[in-house]
């Protein structure tokens, strides 16, 4: 059988002044067309927001019109404030890395607070691999795709606490050793 060639890599990293609690990032946005292989390169650029809490990416109604994007069904969507069903559209997405999700089917919603367009939901950020810190005041998101390793703070912390803990005990022993070590010298 042969070997695949690997998948190439995007990435991207946003820096955003102080810490926040919301992630905006500028996308393109276009008409998802059957059978392309890429995404067509007409795309809309628009505000949007990375939203580890919705399932699927969002688009707004205005956007949606702005588009002219034809509904391929309803679907049922869920929030905080309860359930409702809403039209779904087919759309190619390009994030700034310059990467495309062709295909990418999202829901309508009215409207998003903050000028935003649409949110970028678990669909597209679970294909890759997402970060997030707060290091020295400042908020930094960065992804990429495809994934290539699993972050684990927990554990990161845990081998650094017994990497520890072996060089104090190999530094007592060390310790012991030398001291044993000069009185034989001195004998």
């Amino acid at each position: 059988m042969p070997k695949q060639a690997p998948l190439p890599r995007f990435a991207l990293t946003t820096t955003y002044e102080g810490i926040v609690n919301v992630l905006p990032v500028q996308i393109g946005i276009g008409e998802y067309r059957s059978g392309e292989q890429e995404p067509a390169p007409q795309k809309t650029d628009v505000r949007a927001l990375w939203d580890t809490g919705a399932q699927g990416s969002v688009i707004t109604r205005q956007l949606a019109v702005d588009l002219g994007l034809v509904s391929i069904g309803k679907k049922r969507v869920y929030g905080a404030t309860g359930n409702d069903m809403r039209d779904k559209y087919l759309v190619n997405i390009f994030l700034p890395s310059g990467v495309g999700y062709p295909g990418i089917m999202v829901t309508e919603c009215e409207d998003l607070v903050g000028g935003f367009q649409a949110l970028i939901g678990m669909d597209i950020i679970a294909s890759g691999d997402f970060a997030l810190t707060s290091k020295d005041g400042k908020t930094i998101l960065t992804f990429q795709v495809p994934s290539t390793h699993h972050l684990d703070f927990y554990g990161e912390i845990n081998r650094q606490s017994e990497q520890l803990r072996r060089n104090k005990t190999n530094r007592g022993a060390r310790q012991a050793y030398e001291a044993a070590h000069r009185k034989k010298k001195r004998k």
